[in-house]
């Protein structure tokens, strides 16, 4: 399979990038269904109370955020699809497109990029409800923007170094 002309990894290697790959997607698609029944019954409340008046900012900002998190979902299904059905020809196909692919690099990046914005959303929604859920606490509001600016380094380092 792997031999030493090749320039993908050894073949336990491989095997181990398989395995998680498809055990992580596995993971996803079942808390993004969970996530959708909570969606649901979110906007659900949340449209009974626009009638009301509520926040219609918090709603497109929570459609958003579901939107986000389904096309990192997508997109990770996509490359998993590509692999293991559309390149299936043996274990050394799969791997040169999930690893060297300039498609395969290109969807991971554009689910990457989803999945880091939906984060960055849903944390900063986050410490905006802390912050008004404690009193409009300005010191928990400068240790969670603190926390959140040093999520946002270590994203940066992750994603683009």
């Amino acid at each position: 399979m792997s031999d030493g002309g090749s320039d993908l990894p050894p073949l336990d290697v491989i095997q181990a990038n398989f395995d998680s790959y498809l055990g992580a997607l596995i993971v996803q698609s079942f808390v993004s269904g969970i996530y959708t029944i909570l969606m649901y019954r979110t906007i659900r409340s949340a449209a009974a109370g626009l009638r009301k008046g509520s926040n219609v900012f918090l709603m497109l900002l929570l459609v958003l955020l579901y939107g986000l998190i389904m096309s990192n979902l997508s997109t990770t299904w996509s490359v998993a699809r590509h692999t293991f059905i559309t390149h299936n020809e043996s274990r050394d196909a799969m791997a040169t497109w999930l690893f060297d692919d300039p498609q395969s690099t290109i969807l991971s990046q554009a689910g990457n990029g989803c999945g880091v914005v939906a984060i960055l959303i849903a944390d900063s929604l986050l410490v905006w409800r802390c912050y008004m859920l404690w009193s409009r606490n300005k010191f928990l509001l400068v240790f969670f923007g603190l926390l959140l600016l040093g999520e946002l380094g270590g994203l940066f380092i992750v994603f683009v170094h």
